[in-house]
C-alpha cells in the first residue's frame, strides 16, 4: 500500500479545533457540570456568609469559587484561543508522511514508529489530530481526498488505535463578539 504524504498550513480555526479535541474531557458537558457544582457551592457559601458575616474565611471561599467559576466559563476558551492564535501566527508549513508502520516528519529527519508508542487519535468535523508520545500532528480534513481519508483511517484501525470522535460546537466568546462590534 502507498504512503500518504501531505504538505499544508494550518489556520487559526484548525488550531482551535485541534486544541478542543485535546481538551475534550475538560470541555462540553464535563465543564458545564463543574460550573453548576461551583455555582451551587458559591450559593451555599454566600448564604453561609450572610448568616454569619463575622467568618471571613467564608468570604475568601466565596471569592475563590467566583474566580474558579469565571475561569471555567471564560478563561479556558480565552487561553485556548490565544494559544491557537500564537500557533497560527507562526505560519509554518507542515510536511508529514504516514505509512503503515511509522510517521515521518520534519522533512524526513524525524520518525515515530507506532509499535510500543502511546497514540491518541481524534477525528472532528474539520481536522484529524494524532498525539503520538509527545508529538502532535494536526491534519486538516480539507487537504484529504476521500480515498486518502479512508486510507488514513485504515492505517490507524490496523494499528489498533481507538478513534475518538469529537463533535465540536464552537461558541462565540465574549472577545470575539467585541471584535465584531
Amino acid at each position: 500500500m502507498t504512503d500518504l504524504k501531505f504538505r499544508y498550513r494550518l489556520s487559526e480555526e484548525d488550531w482551535i479545533e485541534a486544541l478542543l479535541c485535546l481538551d475534550y474531557r475538560r470541555s462540553g458537558k464535563f465543564r458545564q457540570i463543574n460550573i453548576w457544582i461551583l455555582s451551587i457551592l458559591g450559593a451555599a457559601a454566600l448564604i453561609a456568609y450572610i448568616r454569619s458575616p463575622d467568618r471571613f474565611f467564608l468570604f475568601l471561599f466565596l471569592a475563590v469559587i467566583i474566580l474558579l467559576d469565571f475561569y471555567m466559563a471564560y478563561g479556558m476558551d480565552f487561553l485556548r484561543n490565544r494559544k491557537a492564535r500564537k500557533l497560527a501566527s507562526m505560519q509554518g508549513e507542515y510536511e508529514i508522511e504516514i505509512s503503515d508502520r511509522q510517521i515521518v516528519y520534519r522533512e524526513g529527519q524525524a520518525k515515530i514508529k507506532y509499535s510500543g508508542a502511546k497514540i491518541k487519535w481524534f477525528r472532528s468535523d474539520h481536522v484529524y489530530v494524532l498525539k503520538i508520545e509527545r508529538e502532535l500532528f494536526v491534519l486538516p480534513r480539507r487537504i484529504l481526498g476521500t480515498q486518502q481519508a479512508e486510507r488514513l483511517e485504515t492505517i490507524f484501525k490496523n494499528t489498533n488505535v481507538p478513534m475518538i470522535e469529537i463533535r465540536v460546537e464552537r461558541r462565540e466568546s465574549i472577545w470575539e463578539r467585541k471584535k465584531k462590534q
